[in-house]
């Protein structure tokens, strides 16, 4: 896999698609500097964004946080030590000899370490200070998000349309949820159907993200073709996005409130690293690449990626430009792209 850094101009912390070893050409934001990252250990068999960062995992099983920019490494030793207890691993589909764990997103802050890992069954391993790791299985979870020093947990029902939102907590040193917001309610002429022969056959993905004070839900509406005819040449494309914040959280009583401003932010999604960037981007826009996997490898994640403006509902194409990355076979495996945001050294 090979990572590359795309700066924009003015900022420091502009967003990298992290990809699997695509072998083809990467593209990068029109007036943005092209940087090459160096070059992850050898022995990785797993990388993970963490925003700044790297988690990776080891061939002998240890975990560490590395610094992209200078190569700083801060070994996980407590969270290495306990992962095997918890974690699903998957065989590589270029390799079946060697296995890799499902770690679907990283969250670092100071005040704590958390894993969402899983593949049918969902777990969230977090690690506070020097205690030792604890393991938390909520049920249908899709996203975890650090906020003003907590960890959150976005749980969905797709049937009901609901997203309930829980914070992290620790009774007699075991993890428990506190709800925070129960649901939110579904969206008039938004029921869901099933119409084999319909073009307007929406999925949903739902993204957790912390932006300035605000911690915001990212509703990502993608258009499916239609099952009949198979021929349509209706192609899987993200049409729009849908934003809400959580308010009233310290009240007990939370509440989903949609929002039609990023009060000139800009949104980075992705299933394993979302950010909230002030500077070096577009404001109000929400940028998204594709995260389908198939036949075990993850697709091109430039077939259905983009900048959503919240202003008009326009999408305009991700990149224009063309950059050469090299892939790097060994660090293939079965997930998807992420965004990742160095600084500068």
């Amino acid at each position: 896999m090979a990572l590359q850094r795309a700066a924009g101009a003015g900022s420091s912390s502009a967003a990298a698609p992290v990809a699997p070893p695509p072998r083809r050409r990467l593209h990068h934001p029109p007036r943005r500097r092209g940087h090459r990252l160096p070059a992850v250990p050898g022995d990785a068999t797993h990388l993970a964004s963490t925003g700044s960062g790297l988690l990776i995992v080891h061939g002998d099983g240890m975990l560490s946080l590395t610094n992209p920019s200078s190569l700083a490494m801060t070994p996980l030793a407590a969270l290495a030590a306990v992962l095997p207890k918890y974690i699903r691993y998957k065989y590589l589909a270029a390799d079946r000899q060697r296995l890799v764990p499902l770690i679907n997103k990283a969250v670092v802050s100071d005040n704590f370490t958390a894993l969402l890992i899983g593949n049918r069954t969902w777990k969230v391993i977090v690690t506070i200070g020097f205690s030792p790791p604890l393991a938390h299985f909520p049920s249908s979870i899709v996203d975890i998000a650090s906020f003003q020093g907590k960890l959150y947990y976005l749980t969905s029902d797709v049937r009901k349309r609901q997203e309930e939102l829980y914070i992290f907590g620790v009774d007699n040193a075991k993890q428990i949820g506190i709800r925070c917001i129960s649901s939110t309610l579904k969206d008039i002429g938004e029921e869901s159907w099933f119409g084999p022969c319909s073009t307007e056959r929406y999925a949903t993905e739902r993204y957790l993200v912390a932006s300035n004070d605000r911690l915001l839900m990212v509703r990502r509406w993608i258009n499916l073709p239609p099952i009949y005819p198979s021929d349509s040449g209706i192609v899987k494309r993200t049409r729009r996005f849908e934003v809400f914040e959580a308010a009233d959280l310290s009240s007990g009583c939370g509440r989903w409130i949609k929002v039609d401003t990023l009060m000139g932010h800009a949104l980075f999604v992705s299933k394993g690293c979302s950010k909230s960037l002030s500077a070096g981007a577009e404001e109000d826009c929400i940028y998204f690449m594709h995260e389908d996997i198939k036949n075990g490898k993850p697709e091109d994640p430039f077939l259905d990626s983009g900048v959503y403006n919240m202003r008009d509902g326009t999408v305009a194409p991700l990149l224009t430009e063309t950059l050469v990355a090299e892939p790097l076979a060994v660090h293939g495996g079965p997930w998807c792209p992420t965004w990742l945001f160095p600084s500068e050294t």
